[in-house]
């Protein structure tokens, strides 16, 4: 399944600034300073060539920017773009990665007289190609712009770049995961609970709050080979979802199905799920059964031991019930054997596989994290490249004990 076709919605200036109004005002229960358009945010003209994108932003590439710039020759560049004033210690300029701390927090240093977009990112791209035929079309390429309040942290604008491309029926699935993931890591750092920041994403998003808790579900649950099935969008949202409520055993041999086939759908999905619970209700009917049986034949030989001890030693009798009880005993010690293997032996088989699949998915998840900080354009810390030796040198000491 290729990259569905991307479009924008054109908004006007009166629609921008309630737009950004809306964005900016954030409740009283998160306990955030309010922020205002008209309170240190100014509208001017700013060049392109001092424009930045702001780090992580959807990509663009693929969209129909050719026609995009012949509209904005054709009827003008309408409406503004927003903006943030550059500091010296922010990413956009120094190419690190901020902490968590530092994106919470006021940010720091001198300004560098560039700009960081936040919204208009395509706008500016389809200008580019303008400029780059007509040096002197708008003056250069001298673009009206919001410049947002100074004060505002790396979260809040983060915050606003999601927000100002939060047309979810345009994005692809890791766009969408990935703007309702980070919006919600940003509401819950605010002191909102899980249900809390799914209904604020909900809200803000515009999407119901059943869809953003699948989106959370899908990465919080997918083993990381099938998450990116589902970001390149060959398993579509409804499959992806389904296959994460499985058990990580079954999740794997899908992994199987899907490397020999190229694809699985909902139904298979659904119908894999039944023949794993109807095993495990076999299973568990065995385990019954052989527990049941055991108790039985328990009580026959506690009985029958009885019956042994008052009688006469030597006696006929007492020889057959004795003969009886070795033929008792050597059926439960049978009974109990079927018991361990459909219980206890399975457990220490599944504590195994559930072992392995734990340690392996945290290997693949430390590796995916760093390999999506490299595709958003950012530097491997010291840090970063030890935890990535560790993970590699781990998941090669695992690969003998998964086969």
């Amino acid at each position: 399944m290729g990259k569905r076709e991307r479009t924008r919605t054109s908004y006007n200036q009166d629609e921008q600034l309630k737009m950004l109004n809306e964005a900016l005002n954030l409740d009283e229960v998160n306990h955030t300073e309010v922020l205002n358009v008209g309170n240190g945010s100014q509208i001017q003209t700013i060049n392109i060539s001092n424009l930045k994108p702001f780090p992580g932003n959807r990509e663009i590439e693929g969209t129909d920017l050719d026609s995009f710039a012949e509209n904005i020759k054709r009827n003008g560049f309408h409406g503004t773009i927003a903006v943030l004033r550059e500091r010296i210690n922010d990413e956009t300029n120094t190419g690190r990665s901020l902490s968590e701390t530092e994106k919470a927090t006021e940010r720091t240093g001198d300004f560098t007289g560039k700009y960081i977009i936040i919204s208009g990112h395509r706008r500016v791209a389809a200008l580019r190609k303008i400029i780059a035929e007509d040096a002197n079309f708008m003056n250069g390429g001298e673009i009206p712009a919001i410049i947002l309040n100074d004060d505002i942290t790396w979260n809040q604008a983060e915050e606003l770049n999601i927000l100002y491309n939060n047309d979810t029926q345009s994005l692809s699935y890791k766009e969408r995961k990935t703007a309702i993931i980070r919006l919600s890591e940003l509401y819950k750092k605010r002191g909102l609970n899980d249900s809390e920041a799914r209904l604020k994403v909900s809200e803000k998003l515009k999407i119901g709050r059943t869809q953003v808790y699948s989106y959370l579900r899908i990465q919080n649950e997918l083993i990381p080979s099938l998450l990116r099935y589902f970001e390149d969008e060959k398993i579509d949202f409804n499959t992806a979802f389904e296959i994460s409520g499985c058990s990580k055993e079954l999740q794997m041999n899908i992994e199987k199905r899907l490397v020999e086939t190229g694809k699985i759908t909902k139904d298979e999905v659904l119908e894999l799920k039944k023949s794993e619970e109807e095993a495990e209700l076999n299973l568990k009917s065995k385990v019954e059964t052989y527990s049941r049986k055991n108790e039985e034949l328990l009580q026959q030989i506690e009985e029958l031991k009885r019956k042994s001890e008052a009688l006469e030693k030597g006696s006929l009798e007492k020889a057959q019930i004795d003969h009886e009880i070795r033929r008792l005993s050597k059926a439960k010690s049978k009974n109990l054997k079927n018991l361990r293997e459909s219980r206890d032996g399975r457990s220490v088989v599944k504590d195994r596989e559930a072992a392995i699949t734990k340690a392996t998915q945290k290997v693949s998840n430390d590796i995916y994290l760093l390999q999506t900080k490299l595709e958003n354009g950012g530097e491997l810390s010291s840090v970063d490249k030890e935890k990535l030796r560790i993970a590699v040198k781990q998941l090669l000491a695992m690969v003998p004990d998964a086969f």
